[in-house]
């Protein structure tokens, strides 16, 4: 029962930013990107490791003070994660980071970056 509710509580959830979602047949070339994931409990993830909310948001900060080259960050929340925690991680996403110059990702089309090595942990 509570999976249902998670479910239907993220189908009702804000779509992907625009700018965050990767045209179709685009060329990408980014210096090296980090992933923050979103578990179906509401904990974060950075780089597929569990991570608390205030270290999540120290992190952002240090990428978001980077200097360019700047690694682009590719949220990946669970299917059935909280709204809520989607909301506020996207949120901070855009608070730290230079989301609106192509500083953070966010749906299927940047799958094949989870199937690269990663060139940055920052």
């Amino acid at each position: 029962m509570i999976f249902l509710l998670l479910a239907a509580a993220s189908a009702f959830c804000p779509p992907t930013p625009k700018s965050w979602e990767r045209q179709e047949n685009s060329v990408v070339s980014v210096p090296g990107w980090n992933t923050v994931g979103l578990k179906i409990s509401g904990k974060p993830l950075w780089n597929g490791n569990a991570i608390s909310w205030k270290n999540l948001r120290r992190n952002l900060q240090i990428v978001g003070e980077m200097v360019l080259p700047r690694p682009i960050t590719i949220f990946r929340p669970e299917s059935v994660a909280p709204c809520n925690e989607i909301i506020r991680t996207r949120a901070m996403m855009i608070e730290h980071l230079h989301c609106k110059e192509g500083g953070c990702g966010e749906g299927p089309s940047w799958n094949e970056f989870s199937s690269l090595s990663r060139a940055a942990d920052f």
